[in-house]
């Protein structure tokens, strides 16, 4: 088994960046994400399974990545979906008056492919944000907005994690099962088994419930269409969808 070198990251990041550009054409746009999303994928379960085998170190820690307003909430709920569906943990907090962020817990490479997809998700999420604003005053204009983040997330959740799916049953089908350190279910299994553990340490005393909101359903469909073409996922969310955070 072959460590996956920084070439893929290079093409991975060209690709995000073609996806990003408001003057790439749609179909261009998507096709460049859903290889970007595969490209992610095989190189999660490769590091995961070759740390199983003890040939790769691939530390289970913690991120922080600030959650800017406005729409910090959401913001955060579109980080907790892309990093639930690539095998992280997390927490959102705040430091200070005014500095709201969320904690990543996973190993090396899932935070570092959360980061990543997370930082161009969020430009293309507030590009299609920004046009739910015509014909509204500033409460429904934000409110709109709010709707549209939030089915955007939904959305990239759903795909995230059939991309992940895919990369895992395509890994066992080309080695046989996952070879010495086992089929990819196990080992996942056993990383959320570690990740889990890891977050109980860095956070023993944390108040699990998280906060809830309620959307314009019509802005929230278009958020969710949005995620459809940024690539990734399948099941269509509709009506007024309500969102927790943590994990």
């Amino acid at each position: 088994m072959t460590e996956p070198s920084e070439s893929v990251l290079r093409r991975v990041r060209a690709l995000l960046e073609r996806a990003e550009h408001e003057k790439t054409p749609e179909p261009e746009r998507d096709s460049a994400m859903a290889m970007a999303a595969k490209l992610m994928a095989e190189y999660g379960i490769v590091r995961t399974m070759l740390a199983a085998a003890g040939e790769a170190d691939n530390a289970i820690d913690q991120t922080e990545i600030a959650l800017t307003d406005p729409y910090s909430f959401e913001k955060g709920s579109l980080l907790y979906r892309v990093a639930t569906a690539l095998g992280c943990k997390t927490l959102r907090y705040t430091r200070g008056r005014k500095s709201t962020r969320m904690a990543v817990v996973g190993t090396a490479s899932d935070r570092e492919r959360v980061n990543m997809l997370y930082t161009s998700l969020l430009l293309q999420a507030e590009r299609g944000m920004h046009r739910e604003a015509s014909g509204y005053d500033a409460a429904g204009t934000r409110a709109r907005r709010a709707g549209f983040l939030a089915g955007f997330a939904e959305r990239i959740y759903y795909r995230l994690t059939e991309a992940e799916s895919r990369a895992a049953q395509d890994y066992d089908t080309q080695h046989g099962g996952g070879g010495a350190s086992g089929g990819t279910a196990l080992v996942l299994a056993d990383r959320t088994a570690l990740v889990k553990r890891r977050y109980a340490e860095l956070f023993p005393n944390i108040n699990k419930n998280g906060g809830s909101r309620m959307y314009d359903s019509a802005a929230y469909g278009r958020g969710d269409t949005a995620g459809r073409s940024a690539d990734i996922g399948t099941t269509r969310v509709g009506g007024r969808g309500a969102l927790r955070l943590g994990s």
